[in-house]
């Protein structure tokens, strides 16, 4: 039986770039208990963030990682705040929040000041995303708690670079703390 009729994608062949990311991404891995994020990789590579960024594209579209994997790295994205936001209290660390602003029962806003009510995310870097751009909204996210702020549609590129510099920021007031 092919893979394709197990229901599973094809693996294509990888260039050797792509092979040493890859086995990178494994030893980082292996080490930690999670993967590097695409700033962490792209040091480990010395490469670009943008090449490090495009090499693991192509590795999760060729079937060598999953897109699963980012979950290791604490990434919620809240679909709705009013049924997500009581199943993410729950979690027990959660390392960003992409935050779509317009929502259909409870606003981006609001689901954020919840968040941040809460001490387990005083520090959880989020990240306010909306379509409909409002003279007021980016000052109304950041005095929700909001890091960044982005327009939809957003360049992934740029989405890419916002949440690993907040990772890494995080990762860095982690680090002071336990100093």
């Amino acid at each position: 039986m092919s893979q394709r009729q197990r229901g599973r994608r094809p693996v294509q062949e990888i260039t050797e770039p792509q092979r040493r990311t890859l086995k990178e991404i494994r030893l980082f891995t292996n080490r930690r208990g999670f993967p590097p994020t695409m700033k962490e990789l792209a040091d480990i590579l010395g490469i670009s963030h943008a090449s490090a960024h495009g090499q693991v594209s192509q590795l999760v579209r060729k079937g060598y990682l999953k897109r699963e994997e980012r979950k290791a790295r604490g990434i919620v994205i809240l679909r709705d705040p009013e049924d997500d936001v009581p199943d993410l209290v729950a979690v027990p660390i959660v390392g960003l929040v992409l935050m779509d602003v317009q929502m259909p029962r409870l606003n981006g806003i609001e689901a954020m000041q919840r968040l941040r009510a809460d001490p387990a995310f005083a520090h959880t870097p989020m990240v306010a995303l909306t379509a409909l751009a409002m003279p007021d909204d980016e000052r109304r996210c950041r005095e929700a708690g909001a890091d960044a702020y982005l327009n939809k549609p957003v360049e992934m590129q740029k989405l890419a670079g916002t949440i690993d510099t907040l990772l890494a920021k995080a990762a860095d007031r982690k680090k002071e703390i336990r100093s």
